[in-house]
């Protein structure tokens, strides 16, 4: 079985920017990405985290800095 490795592109206390990000690279330019909670259920502190595999990650990083230009 051959595994893939992942990569941290984005990081940020909140969920809803992380989610919206990881749709933006899933639907509109198919790069598969994963959102991780890190963040802690009790006290709300911590972050999440948007991964993508190793061989995406320099287009995803250039595709959200380029998004978070056009806002």
């Amino acid at each position: 079985m051959a595994t893939e490795t992942w990569e941290k592109i984005y990081e940020s206390p909140d969920r809803l920017k992380v989610e919206l990000l990881r749709a933006f690279l899933t639907e509109k330019h198919e790069i598969a990405a994963i959102s991780l909670n890190k963040q802690d259920s009790l006290y709300h502190f911590g972050m999440h985290e948007l991964y993508v595999p190793i061989r995406d990650a320099v287009l995803a990083k250039f595709l959200i800095t380029h998004e978070a230009a056009a806002e």
